[in-house]
């Protein structure tokens, strides 16, 4: 009974007294970052207590480009918790705006963060990105052109390469037509397609037993970058399917905040 009243005693400390350990590390705040179609916002996961301008990352989520499913929450602060700021943002749902709609909110969306960069003290030479599933897409597509300025980007469960699945009715719905009626609206849509010599540095994470985007995406990635002599690093989760990976795998997650802490 002492045990639990002394233990009692203590939380009852640590939440009437501002300890750190319940005070958040970083501020939140919703910002629209385009209407021009549609009105699109994000929220900002900026790091307090911070003397110089800080890096940040545009986080963009999956869902099969139709829906937020995994919405990069968790993610976001964890890289603000880390000395770097996150703008997690939403993007027009393929079911009414197939590619490359949701491409250009991307695109959108950093080029408003850098425009704002001043307000929120962040560096605008430091801006990186982060996607996964359909979101690794979007964000690779959209920042491996070395025109957006993106200093680093990490992919994790990716679809690089959609030739690999000629008849997914996922990705002719986010397309707007069937491989066989466009193929080369699959190929503009694939990022690895699209490495150049200039392109950012790329993490890029898998789980060893995604059965929904085949692993060897990763591969085709990969192989992508290093023809064109472009800095990556990848990194398998064993054991883990593509929702574990987002979910359970914190160790991806370590290594991909590292990689943009040396990239950034």
């Amino acid at each position: 009974m002492i045990y639990r009243r002394t233990f009692l005693g203590l939380v009852f400390l640590l939440l009437t007294s501002g300890c750190s350990l319940f005070t958040p590390t970083f501020d939140t705040e919703e910002a629209v970052f385009t209407d021009e179609v549609e009105p699109l916002q994000g929220q900002l996961f900026l790091p307090r207590d911070i003397e110089q301008p800080v890096a940040a990352v545009v986080v963009v989520h999956g869902g099969g480009w139709v829906r937020r499913s995994g919405d990069m929450v968790s993610i976001s602060k964890q890289l603000a918790r880390q000395g770097i700021a996150a703008f997690n943002i939403t993007y027009r749902s393929a079911i009414y705006h197939p590619y490359p709609a949701a491409v250009s909110d991307v695109r959108r969306a950093i080029e408003w963060l850098r425009d704002n960069a001043e307000r929120y003290r962040i560096d605008p030479q430091r801006i990186g990105g982060w996607g996964y599933s359909a979101g690794g897409q979007l964000i690779l597509r959209a920042g491996l052109d070395p025109e957006f300025g993106l200093k680093a980007i990490v992919s994790g469960g990716t679809p690089a390469k959609f030739s690999y699945w000629p008849e997914s009715p996922i990705i002719t719905q986010f397309i707007g037509q069937a491989y066989a009626q466009s193929p080369e609206r699959w190929e503009d849509a694939s990022p690895v397609n699209h490495v150049q010599a200039a392109s950012p540095a790329v993490f890029l994470y898998h789980g060893s037993e995604d059965t929904l985007v085949d692993p060897v995406q990763m591969d085709f990635m990969a192989e992508a970058l290093a023809q064109k002599g472009v800095t990556h690093e990848t990194h398998l989760a064993e054991n883990r399917g593509h929702f574990g990976v987002y979910l359970f795998s914190k160790e991806s997650e370590q290594k991909a905040i590292d990689f943009l802490k040396r990239q950034l």
